[in-house]
């Protein structure tokens, strides 16, 4: 039997703002399932799938006290990004837990989707943001071969890239909140998390690309073209987790050169380090070969860029941002860098 499942949940508190991000999914009960050895993309092709849910959502003191609750509608993806000024809680300095139910399922019933522990503002001063696939694995999906050979086969069964893994653990026993930001289809998250755990990384938040909405008349914040063209959407990512966590002390982002991080990552620098003008990033990039901005989109990120910077103007403080980029066997290509950006104002720490 299907039932509503809880495939992602992001939930963070700061002083301003609380931010949910949830994504619900129909799925087996885990006892009607075949006990499952090797976790690989495959197995989770159900994630294809679309339903629009409504969800109860409860939030908790430390002392188990009920202080908040309201009912939200997703998607029709499932997904629901709502984000609510603290002014507006009761007791918000000590909300610490929140439950997500799904209540349109099933008529008169309840479904408990999970309950979780809130990040909070002393956890969110030390932030570090990483690519996943050549970051950390050496995946493949070069050719129809590799691509299927990645969708049937575990990412443990790919090569380990060490000197990424070991850098990243040692910010993270500095008390890092990492975040995983991937062009990855959304259906690889249970393979990317059992990675994860596998490598002794078990707090990461996972966001991937949610590829529904790439082949779906419905979906407007991504399209047919965002396949390929990766800038828009983690761009957009990045400015949404600052959004998220406030204005942190220190940023490390790691990516590689196979792809367009290290385009990603100067235009992102050059936004938070400089408090860029707004309209004068969002001009250079919305016909970069990597972004081409969609008029949805282009509306959604100068909103996300003039966020950004009011909060850099609110806090008055600039984030210490460190980059390392890994060097694949392709060239590092720099020729789609928008003008606005000088590559000799940032320094670039690469990994071989």
């Amino acid at each position: 039997m299907l039932r509503p499942s809880l495939n992602n949940i992001l939930a963070i508190k700061t002083h301003d703002l609380l931010s949910i991000r949830i994504v619900v999914n129909l799925s087996k009960n885990i006892e009607e399932g075949i006990p499952l050895r090797r976790n690989f993309p495959l197995r989770n092709l159900n994630l294809l799938s679309s339903k629009q849910f409504t969800v109860k959502i409860k939030l908790y003191s430390d002392g188990g006290q009920l202080v908040y609750e309201n009912i939200y509608s997703t998607n029709d993806f499932g997904e629901l990004n709502i984000k609510i000024p603290t002014e507006q809680l009761p007791f918000n300095n000590s909300i610490s837990r929140i439950q997500v139910y799904e209540i349109s399922y099933m008529k008169d019933l309840e479904i408990l989707l999970g309950s979780f522990l809130l990040d909070h503002p002393h956890l969110l001063r030390n932030i570090l943001i990483t690519d996943f696939d050549k970051t950390l694995a050496e995946t493949s999906s070069q050719n129809p071969k590799a691509i299927w050979g990645s969708l049937t086969s575990p990412i443990t069964d790919y090569p380990t890239i060490l000197p990424t893994l070991n850098l990243i653990k040692g910010y993270l026993k500095d008390a890092y909140t990492p975040f995983i930001v991937s062009s990855s289809p959304h259906f690889y998250e249970s393979s990317i998390r059992d990675w994860l755990y596998q490598h002794e990384i078990f707090n990461a938040h996972i966001l991937l690309k949610d590829y529904r909405q790439m082949i779906s008349f419905k979906g407007d914040y991504l399209k047919f073209k965002d396949v390929l063209a990766h800038g828009f959407y983690k761009l957009d990512h990045l400015l949404n987790i600052i959004f998220m966590t406030n204005i942190p002390d220190h940023l490390v982002l790691f990516g590689d050169n196979y792809d367009v991080d290290h385009i990603i990552y100067l235009v992102f620098a050059q936004i938070m380090m400089n408090n860029a003008d707004p309209w004068s990033i969002w001009k250079n990039v919305k016909d970069n070969p990597y972004f081409k901005l969609t008029s949805k989109q282009d509306s959604i990120f100068l909103e996300n860029l003039y966020q950004v910077s009011n909060l850099l103007k609110k806090h008055n403080k600039l984030p210490d941002i460190k980059i390392y980029i890994r060097k694949t066997k392709k060239q590092t290509d720099w020729s789609a860098l928008p003008t606005s950006v000088n590559l000799s104002d940032f320094e670039i720490n690469y990994i071989n």
